[in-house]
């Protein structure tokens, strides 16, 4: 949890000093830079696609259609539930 953590503190806490230095030098080093970043982060995804399991690249679907319907049958229990 701390890498997960620190994977978002440390670009919140860089980003608004690296971007203003390169603001300052020039307006277009601040955008490649970014443009950089996403690219690389596309491609990233791109390769580690496959090596991810199926149900966290693609939508849920369930297997069993009842399934389905034991779920819709508790969402409505717990709502009217909530209500009454």
């Amino acid at each position: 949890m701390a890498v997960y953590q620190f994977s978002w503190a440390i670009p919140i806490t860089l980003a608004p000093a690296v971007l203003t230095a390169l603001l300052s030098l020039s307006p277009v080093s601040m955008w490649l830079l970014l443009a950089g970043g996403v690219a690389c982060s596309a491609l990233t995804m791109l390769r580690l696609e496959p090596r991810l399991p199926a149900r966290a690249v693609h939508a849920r679907t369930p297997e069993d259609p009842e399934e389905t319907d034991d779920r819709r049958a508790a969402a409505a229990e717990t709502q009217k539930a909530g209500v009454d």
